[in-house]
């Protein structure tokens, strides 16, 4: 069975990244899961494992990304990694508690695999795993 290379977690709830990398273990889906809690640090982490500069090739398959945190949110984290030059093009999928119009309207502005409304469910992780990925095992859900 195939797996992603790597997830990154970014939320500053320490619970939701437990619950959420917990939820990503049980469904066997990823080799490596890693972690920020805030949009700085995420960013950070990609321009040391991912720039252009850096590495001949990135794993980093798929981001859960959080849109309230402090320090830098979401979408300010999606409008710096689109002024860099990466080796991978994760998949993006934004985690928020409330669907927000106004969230939603700038959630336009990216290329996102999806908008979830937290807590991240093994439903809706799934309907993304098998969306966009060819891989993990995914339970029948016949």
């Amino acid at each position: 069975m195939n797996k992603l290379k790597r997830v990154l977690l970014v939320d500053d709830d320490e619970i939701a990244t437990f619950l959420n990398a917990n939820l990503l273990e049980k469904l066997d889906c990823a080799e490596s899961i890693i972690t920020a809690s805030n949009g700085q640090e995420a960013c950070e982490m990609l321009l040391k494992d991912c720039s252009t500069e850096h590495v001949k090739e990135c794993w980093l398959d798929l981001v859960l990304l959080d849109i309230n945190m402090p320090i830098m949110n979401g979408f300010d984290f999606l409008k710096a990694c689109k002024e860099k030059e990466f080796r991978c093009a994760p998949k993006v999928v934004l985690l928020s508690s409330s669907r927000h119009q106004r969230d939603l309207a700038l959630a336009d502005e990216f290329d996102l695999a999806g908008i979830l409304t937290k807590p991240l469910t093994e439903d809706s992780l799934t309907e993304i795993l098998v969306k966009h990925f060819n891989c993990c095992n995914i339970p029948n859900r016949s």
